[in-house]
């Protein structure tokens, strides 16, 4: 079986309009897409708009092997899709991640929790990658620094410490004020 590239080919935006609205078997397009889907089917939308990705990168779909390509895509992206959110739901109990803003976190890998500052926690949070995110709380550098000093003897390294007590007791607290 062969690859699909998809490089879409550049055009002025005149030639773009021209194209939309010169092309008198458009909607005859549009109405084949819908009859090779089931609109009851729950993965339809990722469907359909993987066959109107072909169709505008320049695929015949019209040829059945293209329309069952667009359809493995689309159902393979549902999936994921699928898969993500539940994701979410999953994390639903855990401490929201906030976007932006100051905070100290306290996150764990193994045995591990690792205290943290940062203003930017999504690309923190995607550079770590941790098993969990414990909590977080407002604060600077200060904050982290003080939280440093408080749980020193139960330094492992860096910003790492052992996740034992008073640390977890602190992390309950975060988790219980939210």
């Amino acid at each position: 079986m062969e690859t699909l590239t998809l490089v879409k080919p550049r055009k002025s935006r005149a030639q773009a309009y021209d194209h939309v609205v010169n092309d008198p078997h458009r909607y005859t397009r549009r109405m084949y897409l819908l009859t090779k889907t089931d609109p009851n089917d729950p993965e339809f939308l990722m469907i359909l708009r993987s066959l109107y990705d072909l169709e505008q990168y320049g695929f015949d779909i019209e040829d059945p092997d293209i329309v069952d390509r667009a359809v493995e895509h689309g159902r393979c992206h549902y999936e994921q899709i699928t898969k993500y959110r539940a994701g979410l739901a999953a994390n639903a109990g855990r401490p929201p991640v906030p976007a932006v803003g100051d905070v100290v976190y306290y996150v764990r890998i193994g045995n591990r929790c690792k205290i943290g500052y940062t203003s930017n926690m999504r690309g923190r949070m995607a550079t770590i990658n941790p098993e969990e995110i414990l909590a977080t709380e407002p604060g600077t550098v200060d904050l982290e620094q003080m939280r440093h000093r408080e749980f020193a003897a139960l330094h492992s390294h860096g910003e790492w410490f052992r996740l034992e007590e008073p640390l977890t007791s602190h992390i309950d607290r975060l988790r219980a004020t939210g």
